[in-house]
């Protein structure tokens, strides 16, 4: 795994590892990217208060993704800002 930023497409879909133990920015483990962005826009809105917010902009969030016509793989996802 490398640490180079690669966008996701709207369709792709995201499984969060672990997520009983991330910071909660979506209600559920496994949906797609487009749904994600909503949920992640509407939950993360404001200050960064908890460690477990700061580590989707940062470090990033253990997670598997599956693009369409492909297998799932291992990566990280992490929520870039832009204003």
């Amino acid at each position: 795994m490398n640490n180079k930023f690669e966008p996701l497409s709207p369709n792709d879909v995201v499984s969060i590892d672990n997520f009983s133990q991330v910071r909660v920015v979506v209600e559920h483990p496994m949906l797609k990217v487009k749904e994600f962005e909503s949920k992640a826009k509407t939950n993360l809105l404001g200050t960064y208060t908890d460690k477990r917010e700061v580590k989707w902009v940062t470090d990033g969030v253990n997670c598997e993704i599956l693009k369409p016509g492909g297998d799932w793989q291992k990566g990280k996802v992490r929520l870039k800002i832009c204003l």
